[in-house]
């Protein structure tokens, strides 16, 4: 590579950097619950007003709530005022667990959240709390509203749901959420729950789902559409792919499945964090496919993605059983892993990009935009999208739209491989008939001769004897039966060039087995300035559709006109033929009526006069196809 090269892929790189490292900001501070504008809680109580209500009608309540640790709390500790419990006020978010100090090595138990609304009387409002894990009592003022499993602790049950519900303001109310977990690996309210006005709450869960419906409908298309063409086309890479779009499927869908199903930790959560880890497993394997990586480190790195899967299904089976310590060691193994991720996607594109290996460009600029979300996902940990997904699903999405681009093109490469060696095959097939052909008839025409040479010595010898024995008037009489018996079917030639009369021969033929009137006019020069390639595809092409229009027609006189000549340094052509058949178009194209898409010979022959700068023109009538080629 020259230096204004690789000055210019420098240039590149910090460019899709600092595009993505934009982006991510742009969604930190605009896609956020943590940063959207909106009035938050202060010790445990939020104060609205009619007009907060109508200038913010949605906010997130990530801050502000009081906290009480290993107790399950009632309206009734409150009313009673006996709620003199340890309390802390905590960020939603701040603690994924109950082991907050992480001293207790015992990440499950129970806790209570409770936060105090003050709000106009008579304010109907809404709440959108998200799952919490992995049961909860919901209490609005003193009343239970809703239950999700059983936190108590003699009767544990676990469950998780999304709950919409929308409340009439008292003047001063109390949301209180008591939660027990012992079968997660989260443990309480990690979400922040949406509140506001009820028309503002539930746009927002509409928009949100109505989000993800549309991605997951997207990504499942797609990968309908990778295993068709993966197993039609035999290509391994788009069946990794469409499995690759269904890890992504199984990852996001849970919103869409908790909106709508109350269901068990065990083993949806083990199902969604596996398939998150199957993720990277497959863009390891057609990223290493793609790039041509070595077997060895490939088959290495693809273990070690596949250890992962099974670590992660195994981790969350295993929650119940879990500490505090062994979730510390599981993060760091997964942060490891994360890095050791990055860098072999980042290093195997590189190497590829310095072999010049076909299509590994969009693929590094791809691996940088989801380095970039590794990267800002840990100077941003406290970042929730309102919409969307967090930035490693939007790197992950960036990468993967790469990856099928890069498929993509390889398919249509693969394709248009196909469609050629099919044309050469065909063209090759009906070369090999006309020189068949063509062998039998000058095989036929030997034997002929060496008949006529055989019978020669015979003919002359009588010829003598009539003439020594004055016998002159059956002398005239042998020689006049002799001329017939020789004027026998002798091979008419159709045209001077050698290879357009073979085929022109080999059409002849079978238009006369298939009772088809063929009428050539031929008046070419023996050589012309065209390949014998360029001639056979030509003629081939057009007698064949021709041909093949002909034997497919049911009723009225099957015929085949062919006129050909050279006229001021130009071959013209024009071959017209009758068919009965409907003729179908596509943008100016004819369609084939033997498989789907264009026709094959049609697409040949235009392809051939537009790389020879000719002229081609189509004539249809209901009982007539007439091609016009110029050359």
């Amino acid at each position: 590579m020259t230096r204004k090269q690789i000055i210019s892929g420098i240039c590149l790189m910090l460019a899709v950097i600092l595009i993505a490292s934009g982006s991510y900001l742009f969604l930190y501070h605009f896609n956020n619950k943590y940063t959207r504008p909106s009035l938050q809680p202060a010790n445990g109580l939020l104060v609205l007003s009619e007009e907060d209500l109508a200038a913010q009608p949605l906010t997130f309540l990530t801050s502000g709530w009081a906290y009480y640790p290993d107790v399950l709390l009632t309206p009734a500790d409150f009313d009673n005022q006996t709620s003199n419990h340890y309390m802390i006020y905590t960020e939603i978010g701040q603690y994924s667990h109950f082991d907050l100090t992480g001293n207790d090595q015992l990440p499950h138990g129970s806790a209570t959240y409770a936060l105090w609304l003050s709000l106009p009387p008579g304010t109907v409002c809404a709440l959108e709390l998200p799952e919490i894990f992995s049961s909860c009592n919901v209490y609005i003022d003193d009343h239970l509203i809703f239950r999700t499993g059983n936190p108590d602790p003699s009767a544990y049950k676990a469950r998780t749901q999304e709950h919409f519900l929308t409340f009439t303001s008292t003047g001063n109310t109390r949301i209180l959420l008591s939660v027990s977990d012992y079968s997660h690996y989260y443990s309480g309210l990690t979400y922040p729950p949406a509140f506001g006005t009820p028309e503002a709450v539930s746009r927002y869960q509409n928009l949100r789902l109505g989000i993800c419906m549309a991605a997951d409908a997207l990504a499942l298309l797609i990968a309908l559409l990778a295993f068709y063409l993966g197993f039609r086309m035999h290509y391994k890479n788009a069946l990794c792919f469409g499995g690759l779009c269904l890890a992504m499927v199984g990852f996001t869908s849970y919103p869409l499945i908790h909106t709508f199903f109350e269901l068990p930790v065990f083993p949806l959560y083990a199902m969604e964090l596996f398939c998150g880890y199957l993720i990277p497993f497959f863009v390891l394997l057609l990223h290493n496919q793609i790039c041509e990586t070595d077997r060895r480190p490939s088959m290495i790195s693809q273990y070690l993605a596949l250890f992962f899967c099974l670590l992660s299904f195994g981790y969350s089976a295993c929650a119940p059983m879990l500490t505090t310590g062994l979730m510390q060691v599981f993060s760091g193994l997964v942060f490891t892993y994360k890095v050791f991720l990055v860098l072999w996607l980042l290093i195997t594109a590189s190497l590829a990009f310095k072999r010049q290996t076909p299509e590994s460009v969009p693929l590094f600029y791809g691996d940088l935009f989801y380095a970039t979300s590794f990267f800002w996902d840990l100077l941003l940990p406290k970042f929730e999208p309102v919409y969307g997904g967090w930035f490693s699903e939007w790197g992950t999405s960036l990468l993967l739209l790469m990856i099928l681009y890069t498929l993509w093109n390889d398919l249509v490469k693969a394709y248009s491989f196909r469609l050629t060696f099919s044309e050469e095959q065909r063209q090759l097939t009906r070369q090999i008939a006309i020189q068949k052909t063509h062998y039998q008839d000058l095989s036929d025409r030997i034997e002929e001769t060496v008949r006529i040479r055989h019978d020669f010595r015979h003919h002359m010898q009588l010829l003598n004897t009539l003439v020594e024995e004055g016998e002159y008037e059956k002398l005239k009489d042998y020689l006049k039966d002799y001329r017939i018996a020789s004027n026998t079917d002798s091979r008419t030639v159709l045209c001077r060039n050698l290879i357009i009369d073979a085929i022109l021969q080999y059409y002849n033929t079978r238009c006369q087995q298939n009772h088809i009137d063929l009428s050539v006019h031929a008046e070419l020069p023996a050589e012309l300035p065209y390949s014998d390639t360029d001639l056979s595809i030509l003629f081939g092409n057009l007698l064949e559709n021709a041909f093949e229009a002909c034997t497919s027609q049911i009723n009225g006189r099957k015929y085949i006109r062919l006129q050909a000549g050279w006229q001021r340094e130009k071959l013209c052509l024009r071959v017209e033929n009758s068919h009965s058949n409907q003729i179908h178009t596509h943008k100016g194209r004819y369609l084939s009526t033997k498989h789907d898409g264009d026709g094959i010979g049609t697409q040949s022959v235009r392809a051939l006069t537009e790389r020879l700068h000719g002229q081609i023109k189509f004539d249809v009538t209901d009982n007539t196809f007439r091609v016009s080629v110029i050359l």
